[in-house]
């Protein structure tokens, strides 16, 4: 069900870490992983979310980067919301203080949930990737929450 979600991601033109997944086998190396923590949101048994939350490692082991994706028919209903709200708590719990995400500067969306989250933006990477859909290059922006 996950690799069907980022496959509908892929063909939708979306541009996430998600859609990059051509193997179902790299989503069973993520589940095998304890470094991944993997945030399922499901309607009438079909997978219609996924947050990742890839845990840091030595002196980074405090933290975690999340990636988040809702099906585009489930989109607008807080399911994004709720899947950060239940995975940070979850990662708090495990010893994560601090939580980091990465957005396009054009995803209205993605930044408005997280900040309503309680995240901040941090920083830009100015103009640092191409959006074909828009003919233009856009930025990639930072942002941060504290878990304590």
């Amino acid at each position: 069900g996950i690799y069907d979600l980022f496959s509908q991601l892929k063909r939708d033109g979306h541009e996430i870490t998600f859609a990059n997944i051509d193997d179902p086998g790299e989503i069973v190396d993520w589940i095998e992983d304890p470094l991944n923590q993997l945030y399922i949101a499901r309607h009438n048994q079909q997978i219609v979310g996924v947050m990742r939350a890839k845990l840091g490692t030595g002196p980074t082991s405090h933290s975690c980067e999340i990636t988040i994706a809702v099906s585009a028919e489930y989109r607008q209903q807080g399911i994004a919301k709720s899947l950060v709200n239940y995975g940070l708590s979850d990662v708090r719990h495990q010893g994560i203080t601090v939580a980091r995400g990465m957005v396009f500067s054009d995803n209205k969306a993605s930044l408005n949930t997280l900040l309503s989250s309680g995240f901040s933006v941090t920083g830009s990477i100015l103009k640092h990737h191409y959006n074909e859909k828009s003919s233009l290059y856009v930025d990639d922006v930072t942002l941060f929450k504290e878990l304590g």
